[in-house]
């Protein structure tokens, strides 16, 4: 993917008819790469619209609950410092935990990349640290919650951190039948969908050349151009030596 987008911005980076020809067809080509995986970019924007509405269900339902004079038990539904659900966490550990949790999974990332800054743009990177930014400024913007919010929090948080390092793990992976991670150290899954790592793949794509039509199919170079004049007076040339 990485270079056949490559490849498509710098043909239309030239501002020729010819460049933006070869640019539509690296882009189908891309599009082609994306159907034979069955890979739908849109689908995580998918997972993530719909987390959304169950998050803010949650949210607003604790904080419904968990407010003072409720009396659906909350007020000694806690424990240890913090046996009252409906009133803040009076020593600040529940905000840092929920703060440093979410930071937790912001740095890991998801469990789809070896490492986790791993084939970033400097878009991802700054997005990246924007994330990390708000998981600490969480901590004074909401140190004033009920500790029964911050419990639900802290839960998720930490289940996502503990699936993420879990679905790294080759063992883990293999078991539930997802693919090896690219460039996993210690183990024989170093390749990706294609059979082989990302540089192997980048070496073994075909080159488009101007006598050649590179095709996901298969590449089958064409005759040449023979009605090219540029190409018929060389060739005439020959012929004369």
């Amino acid at each position: 993917m990485d270079v056949l987008t490559e490849k498509m911005k710098e043909a239309h980076g030239r501002g020729t008819d010819a460049g933006m020809r070869e640019g539509e067809e690296y882009r189908q080509k891309l599009s082609a790469l994306l159907a034979k995986h069955n890979v739908r970019p849109w689908m995580s924007m998918v997972g993530a619209l719909g987390q959304l509405p169950l998050w803010l269900t949650f949210f607003f339902t604790l904080r419904h609950v968990t407010r003072p004079g409720a009396g659906l038990g909350f007020e000694t539904g806690g424990l240890l410092w913090f046996e009252d659900l409906t009133q803040p966490d009076p020593y600040y550990v529940l905000p840092v935990m929920t703060g440093f949790s979410m930071y937790g999974m912001v740095a890991l990332g998801d469990a789809g990349t070896s490492k986790a800054l791993a084939d970033q743009d400097e878009k991802q990177r700054m997005m990246r640290n924007m994330m990390k930014g708000a998981a600490v400024l969480m901590v004074p913007a909401t140190y004033w919650f009920p500790t029964g919010v911050f419990i639900y929090w802290i839960s998720t948080n930490t289940f996502g951190v503990v699936q993420t390092v879990a679905l790294r793990q080759p063992i883990i992976r293999s078991t539930v039948g997802m693919p090896p991670l690219p460039g996993a150290p210690g183990s024989p899954g170093t390749t990706g969908l294609l059979g082989m790592t990302p540089a192997q793949a980048a070496a073994a794509l075909p080159k488009a050349g101007p006598n050649t039509d590179v095709s996901l199919r298969g590449s089958q170079p064409l005759a040449p151009r023979e009605r090219d004049p540029v190409v018929a007076k060389k060739k005439k040339h020959r012929k004369r030596r």
